[in-house]
């Protein structure tokens, strides 16, 4: 405490002097703090706009492949499958959505969906006779959760078209899903798709046609989505070397944008260890130039008995002295300029980003 004393009173003594070098490192830590929280906060909102679609997640599977149900069972054991379903061919993707209580009909197309499914959000999954509904499809409809409905399958080869009574469970917004869209579960799909290819469907009425028991269900594709961004390139990678599946995906704009947060961090680094090799020498060189100022009133006390050690400890004990002032002054200056930086970006962001 008695060294502590001494170094306080002195930096008492050259106000100036301590007021300069609080001005200094104020002068680095501040803008250096400000670029990494401007720095992480547009590249964070730009990674969380990214990630809070959940297209961007999605690995499409293009053309008709012929896949079972070992296949999807494959695909969903992999560690980077967040979600998947399989979809039918294009013969079972349109239907007609009536509503039951004003007859009105509008034609619709299919969207296979199940438990977790990433565009439903917590919503209840589509299951037996519950069913989601696109924005557009529902005010064209003129439908709203809990109505009922009725899903018409018609085909030119068959005697009867196929019913299938359903309530709307979920309204997905548009900017979820755009266009006329129906959300129904798998064996939904398999029975429609039954139901054009020729084959009886008993649970529906649909009493004429082939034995449903010899039929070979093959799916045209999957609705596939990853665990998270980085998983994305994985799962088409590994989709494509499996399956030799044509794909589509964000893989490539998700790769860029990572590629952009590793070129910020890296300029964030050389900046900020250039400004703090800077910052260090000139400290240095200023408590150096300093000690000498001072040698005479050193040599003094060295004079009445404190060993060089102990003269040592006192620009050490000014310099850390010097550093909690600055840093006690950038705090607040860093949350008053960030205030400020927030209202500069606030129309370009969303809130909290």
């Amino acid at each position: 405490m008695h060294y502590l004393e001494l170094a306080w009173r002195d930096l008492m003594h050259d106000k100036v002097y301590l007021l300069c070098n609080v001005a200094m490192i104020c002068g680095v830590l501040v803008p250096l703090l400000v670029l990494q929280g401007v720095k992480s906060g547009v590249y964070g909102a730009l990674t969380s706009d990214i990630a809070s679609d959940p297209d961007a997640l999605l690995v499409a599977t293009l053309g008709d492949e012929e896949l079972s149900d070992a296949d999807v069972a494959e695909v969903a054991s992999w560690s980077e499958t967040g979600f998947v379903v399989p979809r039918t061919r294009n013969i079972g993707g349109l239907v007609l959505v009536q509503n039951t209580e004003d007859g009105l009909i509008r034609e619709a197309f299919t969207v296979p969906s199940a438990e977790g499914d990433p565009l439903l959000e917590g919503r209840e999954a589509p299951s037996g006779r519950h069913v989601v509904l696109s924005q557009l499809l529902a005010e064209t409809t003129g439908l709203t959760v809990e109505d009922q409905l009725r899903i018409v399958v018609r085909s030119e080869a068959r005697t009867a078209p196929m019913l299938i009574e359903a309530e709307v469970t979920g309204i997905l917004p548009r900017e979820k899903i755009s266009g006329v869209a129906i959300f129904l579960d798998t064996d939904r799909l398999e029975a429609i798709e039954a139901y054009y290819e020729g084959y009886a469907v008993p649970e529906y009425g649909i009493a004429d046609g082939r034995d449903p028991g010899r039929r070979v269900i093959v799916h045209e594709g999957l609705r596939l989505y990853a665990t998270e961004l980085s998983a994305v390139g994985r799962l088409e990678t590994r989709l494509v070397e499996r399956f030799g599946i044509a794909t589509r995906s964000q893989s490539n704009q998700i790769a860029r944008v990572e590629r952009l947060g590793r070129n910020l961090n890296l300029a964030l680094f050389v900046i900020a260890a250039s400004a703090s090799a800077g910052l260090v020498a000139a400290l240095v060189f200023g408590f150096w130039a300093d000690v000498q100022r001072k040698r005479q009133v050193l040599a003094t006390l060295a004079l009445i008995g404190l060993a060089p050690s102990e003269i040592a400890r006192l620009p050490v004990l000014q310099a850390s002295i010097t550093g909690f002032l600055a840093l006690a002054l950038a705090v607040p200056l860093f949350l008053l300029v960030a205030a400020a930086t927030q209202l500069l970006f606030a129309q370009a962001l969303g809130e909290g980003q």
